[in-house]
């Protein structure tokens, strides 16, 4: 891929060399941007007539991001490449990228087992026990994020622990690639198919 001109603002060191190293070793402009929404799934691209911005979401709300300019643009000579990949840069984009797709595989498999624990843990709801009105603060808790006391899981059953906290690992995840979710509508529609919903939403009435 020719690059001609490029550069970073307010990215992290980190990001800089990974940014350095994407750039480096995509072979065109689509395998750059699926390498960086791997790395950066909230990535925001930018598509100028023959450049790219990737804005890089943070948790301090900034925008960083970084510049790909693919042709001279009338430029008599090509600008220097202001990052520059360090050397092994290379390696250390491989490495971050198989560590990626491990989690991802990981959070995918916590999903296809938050499930059908999200599934006992309804049926257990719904015999109003009082290890089920637990169950259900801690679930709506998740839900909604109201308060609720830990200490509410010291009383429950071994098995119903287990299920909670697959549940727990799950929730939140979402991956379009392989069609994986596990989130706010995955409790909603769990609850209600079990005609439990109006029941669930009474623990946040009753707080």
């Amino acid at each position: 891929m020719k690059v001609i001109d490029s550069e970073c603002i307010g990215l992290a060191d980190a990001q800089v060399t990974l940014a350095a190293a994407l750039v480096d070793n995509a072979s065109d402009q689509d395998q750059l941007l699926a390498w960086a929404k791997t790395i950066w799934p909230d990535l925001q691209v930018y598509y100028g007539h023959a450049h790219l911005r990737c804005f890089i979401r943070n948790e301090t709300g900034d925008s960083p991001s970084f510049y790909v300019d693919f042709t001279e643009s009338g430029r008599a000579e090509p600008a220097p490449f202001p990052f520059k990949p360090a050397e092994g840069s290379a390696e250390v984009f491989k490495t971050m990228l198989t560590k990626r797709q491990a989690t991802d595989w990981e959070r995918d498999a916590a999903c296809a087992q938050a499930n059908p624990a999200l599934k006992r843990l309804i049926r257990i709801m719904a015999n109003k026990t009082g290890q089920s009105y637990k169950i259900r603060a801690l679930l709506y808790s998740l839900y909604s994020d109201e308060a609720t006391s830990l200490l509410d899981t010291v009383c429950l059953d071994w098995p119903i622990k287990k299920d909670l906290n697959a549940v727990v690992l799950a929730f939140g995840y979402e991956n379009p690639k392989t069609n994986t979710h596990f989130f706010y509508k995955a409790l909603e529609s769990a609850i209600q198919s079990a005609g439990l919903w109006a029941w669930f939403v009474e623990s946040g009435a009753n707080n």
